[in-house]
């Protein structure tokens, strides 16, 4: 951070702390908001101000907990000059509500004498993982059904952006390498006199001619890359290939740009594709994708057990979502119940009959050092030969 050649630092809340549990979501908050501090104090130089620390976001039940973060530690008075900023994904309906709330709360942020929030919006990155976090848990998928509809989620974002209530307090870090959303952003930027206030975003290595072609356009483009030490290079070269791997899939942009030409097959696939998106960008619903499904609507604090029905098959029950308010307020009152009561006391049931020997000893819950959750007689040789 205090290097003068790094204008930015990308954070992963999972690079800070590796015990990150929704269960205990106040815990770990607090973990990661004292970490995250002395990220951010760092990144302030001696003139006052320094790179901007972005808060990159991860996976889709780690969301909630990542906006958290940020207004959590930003709110403090020591933190007004810092500059900041968090990724939102567009394939994600969230980020929309999302968006909407980062824009007010930083609008506060800028009238106490903060510096505006900078956004990062992307369209997605890890659907892998969305993939499979959703199949284990029994949940639907949190993101848009169709390609068309991520590309218009992701430029109503940019078109909300760049709006007047927006500009004053957030600053846009619009990244893609596909031509026509830059080309977008471009237009947005001259039309509103952004400025500074938007700014491309490329990852290094994978758009090269973009780049400077941008730069002749006196386009400020920041330019990410993974920094690591040198005997560690094959992490960065793995995360390049991810990415690579990633932007070249059948529907991405860059998989037609390497032959691009005006006119050619590839440019008037890509041109509908835009359009096709851009068509939908009124229309695009912005209801989180899980909404309504039993898995997320499920509140355990009224639920009850019921029975399962002999002559249906078989299926699984989906996880209880700890991402939801309610379902953390459930188990914190269950447990609160639990460790106020008093400690019962068992002893072992032999042939129908509890017997209590009036030898009895605490028990030993790891969790909870030096409590004893329940007592318990020790059986005598008699009832030890009689269960036997």
């Amino acid at each position: 951070a205090q290097r003068n050649d790094v204008d930015a630092l990308s954070v992963k809340v999972s690079s800070i702390s590796s015990q990150i549990d929704l269960l205990a979501f106040d815990h770990s908050l607090e973990t990661l908001a004292g970490r995250l501090a002395q990220i951010y104090k760092a990144s302030l130089r001696d003139t006052g101000t320094g790179p901007i620390v972005m808060l990159d976001m991860e996976a889709y039940h780690d969301l909630e907990l990542t906006f958290a973060l940020l207004q959590r530690v930003l709110e403090r008075s020591d933190m007004l000059k810092v500059r900041a900023g968090i990724v939102l994904q567009a394939y994600l309906p969230d980020s929309h509500a999302l968006q909407r709330e980062l824009i007010h709360w930083s609008s506060a942020r800028v009238a106490r004498g903060g510096q505006p929030v900078r956004l990062r919006i992307v369209k997605g990155a890890n659907l892998a993982q969305e993939r499979v976090d959703s199949s284990l848990a029994g949940y639907p998928l949190p993101i848009y059904n169709r390609k068309e509809e991520v590309d218009a989620s992701y430029r109503r974002m940019v078109l909300r952006a760049a709006e007047a209530e927006s500009q004053r307090a957030v600053q846009v870090g619009l990244a893609s390498h596909n031509l026509f959303d830059i080309a977008m952003g471009l237009v947005l930027r001259a039309q509103h006199d952004l400025g500074h206030g938007l700014q491309i975003e490329l990852l290094e290595g994978m758009a090269t001619p973009l780049q400077r072609a941008l730069r002749s356009l006196r386009v400020p483009v920041l330019m990410y890359a993974p920094i690591v030490d040198e005997g560690e290079l094959n992490s960065g070269i793995a995360y390049l290939v991810r990415r690579l791997d990633e932007n070249t899939s059948e529907e991405n942009f860059l998989r037609s740009s390497f032959e691009m030409q005006l006119g050619t097959r590839s440019w008037e696939r890509e041109r509908s594709r835009f359009r096709a998106g851009f068509s939908l960008v009124d229309s695009v619903g912005e209801e989180p994708s899980r909404a309504g499904h039993p898995a997320h609507a499920r509140d355990r604090r009224t639920e009850h057990n019921g029975t399962h029905a002999p002559d249906r098959s078989f299926f699984n029950a989906p996880d209880t979502d700890f991402s939801r308010v309610a379902n953390r307020i459930w188990i914190h009152e269950a447990l609160q119940r639990r460790q106020e009561a008093a400690a019962p006391t068992t002893g072992s049931l032999i042939a129908g009959r509890e017997c209590r020997t009036g030898d009895a000893v605490d028990a030993f819950d790891p969790s909870r050092p030096g409590a004893a959750p329940y007592r318990y007689h020790l059986s005598d040789a008699a009832e030890i030969e009689q269960a036997l």
